[in-house]
């Protein structure tokens, strides 16, 4: 962002420079409000480009949520740790986790998540993209906006080949 304004504040003063040289000249008033607009966009179209082309500096920020068990209506075919399915044509995985004061569900789009057959307790870590506070990333641009990655640790057994629906 600061490159842009930079960019423009040499383009701005450009412009002035060049209307200053025109002065006496046989340049009239659209002469100078041309000149003067055209090193403007020169200048913001370079400085944006170079906006775009620094590279931004990000970090990976882990959150993890602890899993919590549910059980069927039956309660004869065992816990399960995730439930999956399709909400608005999307095949989502859907859970509840243990948050401060209370127990709370989340949906995940199956092609964010990973999950890993682990011999601890069920949890979940969501893994975001964010910028960090350094110097460049005052004067780079970027637009990317990656997308929370979900990686599930469930016990051994968790994943059922074969199941039957509880329907009563």
């Amino acid at each position: 962002m600061w490159t842009i304004i930079i960019g423009l504040s040499i383009g701005l003063i450009a412009s002035i420079l060049i209307v200053i040289s025109m002065e006496g000249k046989y340049a009239d008033a659209e002469d100078y409000i041309l000149s003067g607009l055209i090193c403007l966009v020169i200048s913001v179209i370079i400085s944006t480009v170079i906006a775009f082309s620094l590279p931004v500096q990000t970090k990976e920020v882990i959150d993890e949520f602890e899993i919590v068990t549910l059980q069927d209506n039956s309660q004869t075919e065992g816990n399960f740790f995730l439930g999956c399915g399709y909400i608005n044509g999307t095949m989502k995985y859907v859970f509840y986790y243990k948050s401060d004061k209370s127990y709370k569900l989340f949906m995940v789009n199956y092609y964010s998540a990973e999950i890993i057959i682990t011999n601890k307790k069920a949890f979940n870590q969501q893994i975001r993209t964010v910028k960090t506070d350094a110097l460049i990333n005052k004067f780079a641009l970027d637009f990317y906006l990656s997308e929370n990655r979900y990686v599930f640790y469930v016990p051994e057994g968790t994943i059922k080949q074969n199941y039957s629906l509880d329907a009563h």
